[in-house]
């Protein structure tokens, strides 16, 4: 994972973290006049992303690490298969890589799907497509995912990708392979491979196999830090003036104790605050660390 820099985490070498949980890239801060605000559902939304992206990753180390042990039918593979004496390689070592690269691009198309419902872009959620989301027709990026040109990037990033895996992309190789993948019929092979084809069934060389899965999560990865950058270009402390108030957030499963905290009393809809904290709007702010609470003050 560190070799490849596969780690949900904006660390540039290695995992970032010595925690259990070192995937820990999460959304930290959100801004908002109510409880509802500040719990909207791309919440729920990246943590299914994140998790998918693990099985992902997961299915692919496991495959790695067969694949480079050697051809050999592995001891955990329950499968009787046939020698077809063409060259070919069969197992579950070989579609474990499969199908760790075509789950980690179904992951790109969930991340257009999350964007276009968090910042209400209005796209049809049936029909939404990483590849064709995030620019108009014309190649410039949609205005909706703008909220102030200079902190703009994220958008522009996440656009670029898109470009990159469309036809005639860099990454559009590891595209034709997750479609073949899906609807035909794709195994390894170390001789006469046919690469990715339209055909029925494609050979492709089991090097190339390890190092498009490796590619695919990369480029999954890449986005989901984007659509991070994204959501906090419009949760910029200078957007919103005045002081605000730290609500609770925690790492899921992790509750911390609040015995030092009061809920307000005057309020139908309680929020617990922190003792003599008031404010005009609300915001949360988590350090992804420990999953604690860090109070602040917009400017």
């Amino acid at each position: 994972m560190a070799t490849h820099r596969l780690a949900l985490s904006a660390a540039v070498e290695g995992l970032g973290s010595e925690a259990a949980h070192w995937d820990g890239a999460v959304i930290e801060v959100l801004y908002g006049t109510s409880e509802e605000e500040m719990s909207p559902p791309i919440l729920a939304a990246m943590n299914v992303l994140k998790s998918d992206f693990l099985v992902s990753r997961r299915l692919a180390f496991e495959g790695y690490v067969q694949v480079a042990s050697g051809p050999e039918q592995k001891d955990d593979d329950s499968g009787y298969y046939v020698e077809t004496l063409d060259y070919s390689l069969y197992g579950t070592q070989y579609s474990k890589l499969l199908l760790a690269q075509r789950s980690a691009l179904d992951v790109l198309d969930k991340t257009a799907v999350v964007a276009n419902e968090h910042f209400g872009v209005g796209d049809d959620a049936s029909r939404v497509s990483f590849r064709q989301f995030w620019a108009t027709k014309d190649g410039k990026v949609r205005a909706r995912l703008q909220e102030d040109p200079p902190r703009s990037l994220a958008a522009f990033a996440l656009s670029e990708l898109a470009f990159d895996m469309d036809k005639g992309g860099m990454y559009a190789p590891s595209q034709a392979l997750r479609n073949a993948g899906t609807h035909r019929i794709v195994h390894a092979a170390f001789l006469d491979a046919t690469g990715i084809t339209v055909d029925a069934r494609s050979r492709i060389d089991v090097l190339e196999l390890v190092e498009s899965t490796i590619l695919a999560l990369q480029v999954t990865r890449s986005a989901y830090l984007y659509l991070i950058d994204l959501v906090a270009s419009w949760n910029h402390e200078d957007d919103h003036a005045g002081a605000y108030i730290p609500y609770p957030s925690f790492e899921y499963m992790q509750y911390p104790d609040f015995s030092d905290l009061e809920p307000i009393a005057d309020e139908e809809d309680s929020v617990f605050v922190e003792e003599g904290s008031s404010a005009r709007s609300e915001g949360v702010e988590t350090d992804s660390g420990s999953g604690s609470v860090n109070p602040g003050a917009a400017t």
